[in-house]
């Protein structure tokens, strides 16, 4: 992430391959910066990442100090992305703007790799909140198309699969695990509600993507979704074993 500064004092941070930003900390608490990205936060890869622009602010990012370090939070504003993602076989680009841009929420379900058992659970359960117009339901991985098309079709998932091979949005999100049963690089197990605004309403993740939540990350998403879109949720019923 851009440094901070504080008093209105410009700093040039270049991060990896990010793009140089020049950001400044004004007064009311917002980072303002340019970059050469036109706004765009990019890395070589099959994704991008970028911080929601206010309107009338060409090319300028602007986001909340809460989201500019460490895992994304309850509060913090959610960077958008554009990611390859296939649902019945079809393959097509998924940018988290439209959705919220039209007044929907979205539900992003991160887990590591296709076929983990205890993930396929949570991924089934989400179709059932397919058929509802003020929300959309996104799995993301590190894995490919091609594995998300055997993934959903010998595992009955209808929720759409977004595939992040570089990692690049999942480091955006500081998902991105160390080590996951031998796995280095991928992203770890997490679900994020986002309302309208940019918001992150509600954030859990788990460090072992093995392990068996004694309470289905799906109650407490309800739960937030319930009072972000102003209408009962049920939380859909999960089973591990």
């Amino acid at each position: 992430m851009p440094e901070r500064v504080a008093g209105g004092a410009p700093v040039e941070s270049h991060l990896g391959q990010f793009h140089q930003h020049t950001v400044v900390v004004e007064d009311d608490g917002l980072v303002h910066g340019r970059s050469t990205g036109l706004g765009r936060r990019e890395r070589s890869g099959h994704g991008s990442a970028q911080w929601p622009i206010s309107d009338g602010m060409d090319a300028t990012l602007l986001w909340p100090l809460s989201g500019v370090a460490g895992m994304i939070e309850d509060g913090a504003m959610a960077p958008d992305f554009s990611l390859p993602g296939i649902v019945d076989g079809e393959p097509e680009y998924y940018n988290l703007l439209d959705p919220l841009q039209a007044g929907s929420a979205a539900l992003l379900l991160w887990y590591p790799v296709d076929f983990v058992p205890t993930i396929t659970p949570d991924l089934v359960a989400a179709g059932e909140w397919l058929d509802r117009d003020d929300l959309v339901v996104w799995g993301i991985s590190s894995d490919s198309l091609f594995a998300h098309e055997e993934y959903a079709a010998t595992r009955e998932i209808d929720i759409p699969l977004l595939s992040d091979l570089h990692v690049s949005i999942a480091d955006a999100y500081d998902v991105v695990a160390e080590d996951v049963r031998g796995h280095a690089g991928v992203p770890e197990r997490a679900v994020f509600v986002v309302d309208p605004d940019w918001t992150v309403r509600y954030a859990w993740h788990s460090e072992d993507p093995l392990s068996e939540p004694a309470h289905s990350p799906f109650v407490g998403a309800a739960e937030t979704l319930s009072t972000v879109l102003a209408e009962p949720f049920e939380a859909p019923p999960v089973s591990y074993q």
